[in-house]
């Protein structure tokens, strides 16, 4: 996949949406909402862990925008969603999103409730950016982790190879039998 596919993904969604919203096929919203969200669910079904974003975007961004926008009563659902890609996404997807939604509401800023919601916006994105910084530092030291795991347990099996053998003399077996209940205790404390 391209490096810039999912953020291009996400803002032809938000442009597509709002154009929707401003045709006589807004009229039709409730049934691509339906539509996008049995194509949520069957492959929900088939894979449990793997989410499909992009019909999220699709579903959020066309309620938001064919309820009036940035004065829609659900307003709230873009925070969720920037939350959610927070911990699905890069944290530069997450600011360039927030900001190409900015470009589009802005537009409808045109009293002091519309700028109080721009200005929300413009407060969760930093906050998003970092939740998704720390996630993907999570899933690094996560990485780092099951690698140590795995070097430990080859460590642990060739020390018990070494140690197996008849001619090391006793004191090196006990130094191996220290070595083998210290990696023990390590592998240990790591679950």
């Amino acid at each position: 996949m391209p490096k810039y596919y999912r953020l291009l993904t996400l803002t032809f969604i938000s442009l597509l949406a709002y154009f929707f919203s401003t045709t006589e096929y807004s009229y039709y919203a409730p049934q691509v909402i339906a539509f996008f969200s049995i194509i949520i669910i069957a492959i929900s079904f088939k894979n449990k862990h793997n989410v499909p974003i992009e019909f999220l975007a699709i579903i959020v961004n066309i309620i938001i925008f064919n309820t009036n926008g940035i004065n829609s009563p659900i307003f709230f659902l873009i925070y969720f969603f920037l939350f959610f890609l927070a911990f699905t996404e890069k944290p530069l997807t997450i600011l360039l999103y927030s900001l190409t939604l900015l470009l589009i509401f802005a537009q409808d800023a045109t009293t002091l409730a519309n700028l109080a919601q721009l200005i929300s916006i413009i407060l969760i994105s930093p906050l998003s950016y970092f939740l998704s910084l720390q996630t993907q530092e999570n899933q690094r030291l996560k990485d780092t982790i099951k690698s140590d795991a795995y070097t430990a347990t080859n460590m642990l099996s060739l020390v018990s190879e070494v140690n197996s053998n008849p001619m090391i003399p006793y004191s090196q077996k006990q130094n191996l039998d220290k070595v083998k209940q210290y990696i023990n205790s390590l592998l240990e404390n790591e679950k």
